[in-house]
């Protein structure tokens, strides 16, 4: 028959000997009735949790007049209440005399069940069977479908990967993954975890999240397509890099990488090609394999540019710190730019330095002179450069070095003023963050204030 009201069903135990014995009352009503026994009401210890069902066509509205037994390590009584949850299946019972129950998602009929506990180590015939079956969790709930997108969000970084899996060479990706005409919906982590080789323009691609799962992967090949006039890409982040241990080549030159931290501890990494960026501390490649490389490896051409800063034309002089460290974590010197050389020297040319600098020491400049040979943007503003450069040895690659430029732009406004904030060590005096400039309305005086410093201590 079909419910069609609500209905609990509350399981009350009684003493039978050395048995706990449960007899099933079914009632419409929200409160389950008191049985007497022998003129005495007789309870069981035991907590009682309430647990939604879906019952719907059952076969009798009585529940079946079972005794269940279920053995104990102790002769205590024992609490156990079992949740039941929502099924698509059918569970029947083989007992005689007990309800065949098929559950679905249609009805929200409630049971109050709660389950007893013998003293008695006995375990009865196929009527347990029955029970267990009702009481035991059985998750038939379809798992939720995980979507590409959720795992890996840029839809130009699935297009490349989907190419990758769905061709093979005879060099790293010797086996085709995915069969011709799949789509990214069909890009799996675990497919993913097979794949070799990875190639692709970056020219789109400006998140390369998911490639954490490439667990396989020793050749990563991300740079702009030069050939269609793709000359710088979007990768800013490689963090998802930072577990992959199989990793021999890295070549993401053209991109806007800042940060390498991830390339640390691969000792399988031999092959970086990472010119081109704004990378300004190589240190973690001393971990890599790459230290024991002799050729094949760039990061030379690195171009940092810093937020412009606001000058008061009153202004005497500004100060910049070099922020390079290289393969050994050492901190480079920094040189001002003019643009006087030649070859490579020029390739900043276009940002050379309109103020005058002077090294006070190998890693600080100070600039004078801000009103020389200054620009004219389009909003009529004045502005100029304080661009410097830095040069050293990388491996044994005499024809690329680790060099690069620092572009800081600045513009005239005789109603602005900045407090610059400069993070050093005290014992050393090394740069160990990018100083920070914060921009003044000047109300009632010209004066500026031009450099505060903060130092951080070191302490054992």
């Amino acid at each position: 028959m079909k419910f069609n009201t609500e209905s609990k069903t509350h399981f009350k135990l009684y003493k039978s000997g050395k048995l706990w014995l449960v007899s099933g009352i079914s009632t419409a009503m929200m409160f389950g009735a008191s049985v007497l026994m022998n003129d005495q009401q007789v309870q069981a210890d035991v907590a009682q949790q309430t647990s939604t069902i879906t019952m719907d066509n059952a076969a009798d509205s009585t529940p079946a007049a079972n005794t269940i037994h279920t053995p104990v390590t102790s002769a205590s009584s024992a609490h156990s209440t079992t949740a039941i949850p929502e099924s698509d299946g059918t569970i029947t019972s083989t007992s005689a005399g007990s309800a065949a129950i098929a559950t679905t998602p249609v009805s929200d009929t409630t049971v109050d069940s709660q389950v007893a506990v013998p003293t008695s180590s006995s375990v009865t015939s196929a009527e347990e069977a029955t029970t267990a079956a009702l009481v035991q969790p059985t998750s038939s709930r379809a798992a939720v479908t995980e979507t590409i997108d959720s795992w890996m969000p840029d839809k130009n970084l699935q297009l490349a990967v989907l190419k990758n899996l769905t061709t093979k060479d005879n060099v790293y990706n010797k086996v085709q993954i995915l069969p011709t005409g799949s789509t990214v919906n069909d890009i799996t982590k675990e497919a993913l975890s097979q794949l070799i080789s990875l190639s692709g323009d970056s020219y789109n691609i400006a998140s390369i999240e998911g490639l954490q799962y490439a667990t396989s992967l020793i050749r990563i090949y991300l740079v702009p397509n030069l050939d269609v006039g793709h000359n710088r890409g979007l990768i800013t982040d490689i963090s998802p890099l930072t577990n992959l241990t199989n990793l021999k080549e890295v070549t993401m030159f053209s991109n806007q990488i800042n940060d390498i931290t991830a390339l640390a501890n691969k000792p399988t990494l031999t092959s970086v090609s990472l010119a081109y960026n704004q990378i300004t501390d190589i240190s973690p490649l001393e971990t890599a394999g790459i230290s024991n490389s002799t050729s094949g490896n760039s990061v030379a051409f690195q171009a940092v540019s810093l937020p412009g800063v606001w000058l008061n034309p009153n202004t005497d002089s500004f100060s910049s710190s070099s922020f390079i460290y290289n393969l050994l974590g050492e901190n480079v010197s920094v040189t001002p730019y003019y643009a006087d050389g030649s070859g490579a020297y020029q390739y900043a040319m276009y940002y050379k330095s309109t103020a005058t600098g002077t090294n006070i020491s190998g890693q600080n400049i100070s600039w004078t002179n801000f009103t020389q040979n200054l620009l004219t943007n389009a909003n009529g503003v004045k502005y100029g450069y304080m661009t410097y450069y830095w040069t050293d040895p990388f491996l044994n690659n005499a024809g690329y070095p680790y060099f690069g430029w620092i572009i800081q732009p600045f513009y005239i406004n005789d109603t602005i003023g900045n407090v610059t904030i400069n993070y050093v060590l005290n014992e050393t005096g090394a740069t160990i963050h990018q100083r920070l400039i914060l921009r003044v309305h000047w109300q009632h005086s010209t004066k500026l204030i031009r450099i505060v410093r903060f130092s951080r201590h070191t302490s054992n």
